[in-house]
């Protein structure tokens, strides 16, 4: 007999509901959202080795997968939008309805998209990811402070405050007391958080090696593409068998066109945003380096800029990048530049005049 375990997972509690493969009730409850609960349930159900179980999407589904699949059940993490569209009573939300759905659309077979898990090494390497973004954030909302202090008083901020160097410069160039202690207060801050994203940088790349070996390395041999961004789109693919074309990998990430496609109109607007926004948000950074006549993307960048504008360049350039960096790490090779079907030329600076000012008298 086969046995199939909805659970409906909170902070505290978790509902659970279990079915045979005819679809009568078995067992139905609570149990705490710990180890210790999961043990619990595990010897309710009879010690059974196998038994799939469904959860939803959400803040505690990796872990609880984890320990679960560590206990021998057979753990499914579902999208959270396909158990709500999917519901029978969807305008009737209660947790043990949430557990009976989960489990009878896991019986029924009802349910396509599921959540891939990543390892532990990967889910932590995703953390310092998400907790140095973090702190980079801090540092730059701390810069935007200070330069609004003094455009408040009428004062121009030139300087870019991207070094400790240049904010003491700053400090020392600010003539009112009381505007140097406040711009000396956010430099302690910036300075804290420089330190941090330091630290994080190092265990970033430490965990990364460990993670993915070899690759980490092979994908900073594309020219702008650096430890984080590396380690990022490492972090969020974590397994590229997993995908059978790049064109996967682009919608994955949440960088394809968005498409209305009904009867005789065909419409494509902004790109979908689904998926890891760090992945996305890492790759459009990286595709700004190809605004360099010398980026071997750059003649993909100006093709797109001279029919579109510059954001469409720069998400068409991260598609590519992220296209490059999959193949890459399928094959095992290192960037090479033969493979982008563009040809070296001679640089030649040339400025082109029509007309001058002319001179006096």
């Amino acid at each position: 007999m086969t046995t199939y375990l909805g659970l409906d997972v909170h902070a505290k509690k978790t509902v659970f509901m279990a079915q045979d493969e005819d679809g009568k009730m078995l067992y139905r409850g609570d149990i705490m959202t710990s180890r210790k609960g999961f043990e619990e349930l595990f010897r309710k159900l009879g010690g059974e080795l196998g038994i799939k179980v469904g959860l939803e999407s959400g803040t505690q589904a990796f872990w609880a997968s984890e320990e679960l699949a560590d206990l021998g059940f057979q753990p499914y993490v579902i999208n959270a939008g396909e158990v709500r569209a999917k519901s029978r009573r969807p305008n009737q939300k209660s947790d043990s309805r949430d557990a009976f759905d989960i489990c009878d659309g896991l019986r029924r077979d009802l349910y396509v998209s599921r959540i891939y898990v990543p390892s532990k090494k990967v889910r932590r390497l995703r953390k310092l990811i998400q907790q140095r973004r973090f702190y980079v954030r801090g540092m730059t909302a701390n810069v935007s402070s200070t330069k609004s202090i003094f455009r408040g008083e009428g004062i121009r901020a030139n300087d870019t405050l991207g070094t400790a160097v240049a904010w003491k410069e700053f400090i020392s160039g600010c003539p009112d007391p009381f505007f140097r202690k406040l711009v000396k207060m956010h430099f302690r801050i910036w300075k804290q958080l420089s330190e941090e994203v330091r630290r994080l940088d190092k265990q970033v790349k430490e965990l990364a090696i460990k993670c993915f070996g070899g690759v980490y390395d092979r994908m900073q041999t594309i020219p702008g593409v650096g430890p984080v961004v590396a380690a990022t789109f490492l972090s969020v693919i974590a397994d590229p068998a997993r995908f059978e074309q790049s064109g996967q990998v682009i919608s994955y990430l949440g960088l394809s066109p968005s498409t209305w496609d009904s009867g005789d109109r065909v419409r494509h607007g902004p790109i979908t945003k689904r998926g890891s926004s760090e992945g996305r948000s890492m790759l459009v950074e990286s595709a700004q380096q190809s605004c360099r006549p010398a980026h071997p993307l750059h003649p993909y960048f100006t093709r797109v800029m001279a029919k579109h504008n510059y954001n469409k360049a720069m998400v068409c350039v991260a598609q590519r990048l992220a296209r490059i960096m999959w193949r890459m790490w399928i094959e095992g090779e290192d960037f090479n530049v033969e493979k982008l079907n563009i040809v070296p030329i001679k640089h030649e600076k040339k400025v082109k005049k029509h007309w001058k000012i002319a001179k006096a008298g």
